[in-house]
């Protein structure tokens, strides 16, 4: 008898005990799942606060809801995703120089009919290309023929100052009347240098010097 009021009790308090253990699982899961959904806005904390009857006289302000805003924010995790810029190019501009002319005329004419370089008197300038600013480069032009023949006429310039005939300056034609040619650039040394036109003939025919200039180009 003793020992199946024993057993009776026994079921009695463990059934007791589970139910006391599954209330207190069940409470525990409740307010985890509160607290959980009550974390979620900022607003939601603001209101709570604002509704708490247990808390006398408290009234959660401007100040006190920016502040809990704030920290709500700073435990949101955020993100900045880098958007690349593509930058054009400014091209760069490249100062545009002008060109002009000058150009020096050479005194007298001549002609002969020597087969060596020979110095045809009157025909001699002086000048610096120093004195022509942004002096960039420079050319022999004349007017010349070869008279009563079938060879070649030629005429140079030549450098009297620095005893050398001017490199470039040699230009030719068989033409028998009156021709305009110009050299190509020829290489005109610094200082103030004097220069004459020097003209020889390919088969002892007239080579005539008519008239000339140096052409002059300047860059600025």
């Amino acid at each position: 008898m003793l020992k199946k009021i024993f057993v009776t009790v026994l079921v009695v308090n463990f059934l007791v005990l589970n139910v006391a253990v599954g209330y207190l699982v069940y409470k525990q899961v409740t307010d985890v799942d509160q607290e959980s959904d009550e974390s979620v806005t900022d607003d939601f904390l603001v209101s709570q606060l604002n509704q708490d009857n247990n808390k006398e006289d408290f009234v959660c302000d401007e100040n006190c809801q920016r502040v809990i805003r704030e920290k709500v924010t700073a435990l949101i995790p955020t993100q900045t995703t880098g958007i690349p810029v593509k930058l054009t190019p400014i091209p760069t501009v490249k100062p545009t120089k002008s060109r002009f002319f000058s150009y020096i005329p050479i005194p007298g004419s001549g002609n002969t009919s020597n087969t060596v370089w020979t110095d045809l008197a009157g025909t001699e300038i002086s000048f610096s290309v120093g004195d022509y600013v942004g002096f960039k480069e420079a050319y022999f032009e004349v007017n010349m023929k070869l008279f009563n023949g079938n060879g070649i006429a030629y005429l140079r310039l030549y450098d009297v100052t620095n005893s050398r005939a001017v490199d470039g300056s040699e230009i030719s034609t068989s033409s028998q009347t009156s021709t305009a040619v110009s050299s190509g650039k020829i290489s005109l040394w610094q200082g103030n240098n004097k220069y004459r036109v020097q003209a020889k003939s390919l088969t002892a025919d007239t080579t005539y010097f008519e008239s000339g200039r140096i052409k002059i180009i300047n860059e600025q």
